[in-house]
């Protein structure tokens, strides 16, 4: 059974398991049930959000703090005021950004102190281990 979020909902759901969580999101022909597993990251533009998914993008008129709420906590990170990053698409981190799906974001230092420390936390939590470890 999936649970489904709405993006405009105010309660906040905390779910480890992201495979069965979802969040309704405004689509061309209406609005579509989108995995959180398959969102890559969310890029803010003051009262508007994309949302970028393996399957697309979605543009939301709702503000970057409420869409992070409906997110889980150890999986998402916020890198930037503008940004917040899933885990599992990242996939290099630089000096100066973060190379995911194709695209470079940028990294506050204040981001990149909070992806390291969540990434350690994600990998032990999916016995992932880095090259080198």
């Amino acid at each position: 059974m999936c649970q489904n979020l709405e993006i405009n909902a105010s309660s906040l759901l905390n779910l480890s398991n992201m495979d069965n969580l979802n969040l309704l999101l405004p689509g061309p022909t209406g609005h579509d049930f989108v995995p959180v597993s398959a969102v890559q990251y969310i890029q803010s533009n003051k009262k508007q959000c994309l949302v970028v998914t393996t399957s697309g993008e979605y543009t939301v008129y709702k503000s970057m703090r409420l869409i992070a709420s409906q997110l889980p906590e150890d999986q998402f990170v916020r890198i930037h005021k503008r940004y917040i990053v899933s885990l599992r698409h990242v996939i290099t981190l630089g000096k100066a950004g973060l190379f995911i799906c194709g695209k470079n974001l940028p990294l506050s230092r204040w981001g990149r102190s909070e992806l390291k420390r969540l990434s350690i936390t994600f990998r032990k939590s999916r016995d992932i281990v880095s090259p080198g470890q």
